[in-house]
This record gives structure tokens, sequence and C-alpha cells, in this order.
């Protein structure tokens, strides 16, 4: 609706690439120490933020490409999306799996079997071992948003950049 009635496109965009750049090192930072309410605020400006940035893609996208073009265009954003999510994912995991490995291979087996078993994998160690396993899967998750920062600065700067279009 923002679009339509101003009929500028990538402004939105350009402002939600910097909110998620924003609250991705946010999570990174002070994920440990949110409260439930707080992680989902944080998650819900996140969404908000995100939100701009792929409706407006999509409708861009489409006016763009006119109405020959549209399924293909379309068909396109959804594909570059779903391998972009893929690739994100993966060197997300890839991150945070190589950074438990580095720094502890005890813990790195230990998160696979949490990830298989539940919270009763860790029960089998003290409670000293149990905190400083989950204290280097914090860290691996910490690397992990950072990482995702990075990319979503990038994202900024090329929002930035993209040519404003009136609609």
């Amino acid at each position: 609706r923002m679009v339509t009635r101003t009929g500028y496109t990538m402004i939105f965009p350009s402002i939600g690439m910097c909110v998620t750049t924003f609250m991705f090192i946010y999570i990174a930072l002070f994920a440990p120490s949110l409260s439930l309410r707080g992680l989902y605020l944080t998650i819900f400006f996140l969404a908000i933020a995100m939100g701009t940035v792929m409706t407006v893609s999509q409708v861009t996208i489409q006016a763009v490409a006119g109405r020959r073009q549209l399924g293909a265009a379309s068909g396109s954003v959804q594909l570059a999306r779903t391998v972009g999510a893929v690739f994100g994912t993966a060197l997300f995991g890839t991150v945070l799996f190589a950074l438990l490995a580095f720094h502890d291979r005890e813990a790195a087996a230990s998160f696979g079997r949490l990830l298989n078993l539940g919270p009763e994998a860790l029960q089998a160690y003290p409670a000293d071992r149990r905190a400083a396993i989950m204290a280097e899967i914090a860290s691996g998750f910490r690397w992990g948003y950072f990482l995702l920062a990075a990319i979503a600065a990038i994202s900024t700067l090329l929002a930035l950049t993209n040519p404003t279009r009136r609609l």
C-alpha cells in the first residue's frame, strides 16, 4: 500500500534491509539474555523488515517485466528466493558446525545428538561440562547471526544502489 501511495519502490527495501541488518546484529549480541517476549518482539521486527523487501521486490519485478513476461519474472523471483534460502541455511549450518568442531569436537557431536534426541542428550554430562557445551553452541549461533548480518549489510548496499523507480 505504501508503494502504491508513494510510487517509490526502493526506499522500503533499503530501510527494511537496514533494520534487518541491525536485528541480526541484535540477535547475535543479545539473544542469550532475551526473555521469550523479547525474542518474539525481535523476530516480529525482523519479519516486518524482511516483509518490506520481499513484497516490494516482487511487485517491482512484476511491474518492470510487463504482462508478457509476468509468469517468467514471478517464477524467477521465487527460484532466486528458494536458492538463496537454501544457500543461506547451508552457510549458516556450515559456520555453526565448523566453529563447534574447531573449538570443541565433543560440543559439535553433542549438538548433533541434541538435534536428534532433544535436551536429554546433554543429561549424561556433568553440569559444568553441559554449561560449556551450551556456551560453545551459543557462540556458534552468535557467529552465524553475524554472518547473516554481513549478508544483510551487502543486501542493504545493493538496495541503496538500485535505481529508484516510480510505479
